[in-house]
């Protein structure tokens, strides 16, 4: 029956039943792998997080983006932060009450304001992308922009390449290199300046402390 269909193949069923778990699980993995990453070495423990992921990786780094304040770049490539993907074709929701109650709690789109620490968010998406369509990351970012991103509209980006394939869910190799060179530039920008910023800190506080230790000698 539908409900003992493995993952893989009950997700083109029934994605609230065997997708959208998926993608909550997934993003809760992201958060514990950085979290370990921080443990393991703790001199990094400080430095700036970025997130790349990929089509339904992407979807769970932009949902623990929401969770983790710490996170402070993602790059979705072919990716939605509606889980509904509206405009998709042979997408099957299905039904399911527990799905859609993951919905209310993690879906990127209906959760608008849990974005309010500003995390860099850019969704890279084919041109022709029926799988994914770009409109759900394109509304995505109009509603942060117009909200929670209201100061910071610089943050939240979405860039749309050349794809083809199935679908037109996979980017046309010509549009590779284009790809690379956003995200490389995306997480450069936003991650450098984050770094400065701890530099500046740092050394803020080590002036402090210096003069402290003199005052008191």
């Amino acid at each position: 029956s539908e409900g003992h269909l493995p993952a893989t193949a009950g997700w083109q069923v029934n994605q609230k039943a065997f997708f959208w778990p998926l993608l909550v699980g997934t993003a809760h993995d992201i958060i514990a792998t950085v979290e370990w990453a921080r443990f393991t070495w703790p001199t990094w423990a400080e430095l700036p997080v970025g997130v790349l992921g990929d089509s339904m990786g992407g979807d769970a780094a932009v949902i623990a983006a929401s969770i983790d304040e710490t996170l402070d770049a993602v790059v979705a490539l072919r990716a939605s932060p509606d889980w509904k993907r509206p405009g998709s074709k042979g997408n099957r929701l299905g039904e399911d009450p527990d799905g859609d109650s993951l919905y209310a709690s993690y879906c990127p789109a209906a959760n608008v304001g849990a974005f309010a620490h500003q995390p860099a968010l850019l969704f890279i998406c084919g041109d022709s992308d029926e799988h994914v369509p770009a409109q759900g990351a394109q509304r995505f970012a109009e509603d942060l922009v117009e909200s929670v991103y209201l100061d910071r509209p610089d943050k939240a980006k979405v860039v749309l390449f050349e794809s083809g394939g199935w679908h037109g869910h996979m980017f046309s190799r010509p549009a590779i290199p284009k790809v690379q060179n956003e995200l490389l530039s995306w997480f450069k920008r936003h991650l450098d300046i984050m770094s400065m910023q701890l530099m500046k800190d740092f050394s803020t506080v080590s002036v402090d402390t210096h003069v402290h230790s003199n005052l008191a000698a």
